[in-house]
């Protein structure tokens, strides 16, 4: 299992684009903005699979694991289930930024991993833009990427994320509490392998790691598509 992260989590979640403008000089602003529009717009998904730990202490396990998300253009509702245990979590933003706990039926097993709802959403996608590094390519593929740090703004946590040039959706990231040492960062998560439905791309692998040990999240089972309706059962699991 690789020891590399991220984020969804959500998550969540690449979204195919057209073609356009050479991405990697378009303003630092103006290219997060699209990201944004492309990525959190009216929008839903739900995703299937299975998450396998490998912790720094104790035994390897593997847990069912079911991950919805709608969104929104100033909200998203993200409900995930780990095994038994389930979790709904509305984020609002714009000039009222709200978490509100909707559902939590048990987190036994949540803090036993130490995963937080919104290691599953893009919820970091509206956090405040700080600045734009050099830009890099990712993986086997090589994927061109740039690259964000992006601020809770309402606590003191950070996101360095790497956003696809072509497909305009987060590809990794790192969490960091405190500082801007992403050296040596709280959590992280990358995704690998992409399929469609309804021409949403959606992760078929992501990988994470936390303070817990590493996770590989293998989803075997996708659907989404965009617009305002959305399945009435989409959060029924």
């Amino acid at each position: 299992m690789k020891n590399s992260f991220i984020n969804l989590l959500c998550m969540c979640f690449l979204v195919t684009a057209g073609a356009a403008e050479d991405r990697s000089k378009m303003k630092t602003e103006a290219f997060l903005d699209l990201s944004r529009k492309a990525m959190i717009g009216d929008s839903w998904f739900k995703m299937k699979g299975n998450i396998n730990t490998r912790p720094k202490t104790g035994k390897r396990a593997r847990y069912p694991f079911v991950l919805s998300v709608l969104m929104r253009e100033d909200s998203l509702i993200v409900r995930t289930k780990l095994k038994d245990d389930a979790i709904k979590v509305e984020y609002k933003f714009g000039d009222l930024h709200q978490t509100k706990i909707l559902e939590s039926s048990d987190k036994k097993l949540y803090d036993q991993l130490q995963l937080r709802p919104g290691d599953f959403s893009l919820s970091f996608m509206y956090w405040d833009l700080m600045k734009e590094y050099s830009s890099e390519s990712l993986g086997l593929a090589r994927i061109k990427c740039r690259v964000f740090l992006l601020a809770d703004p309402d606590k003191d946590e950070y996101a360095k994320v790497w956003i696809s040039e072509k497909y305009l959706g987060p590809v990794k990231v790192m969490w960091k509490t405190g500082s801007l040492d992403f050296d040596k960062p709280d959590r992280i998560l990358q995704f690998e392998g992409f399929t469609k439905k309804n021409n949403r791309s959606m992760p078929k692998e992501a990988y994470f790691k936390n303070p817990y040990g590493d996770m590989q999240i293998k989803f075997n089972e996708h659907d989404g598509d965009y617009g305002l309706s959305y399945p009435k059962d989409l959060f029924k699991f």
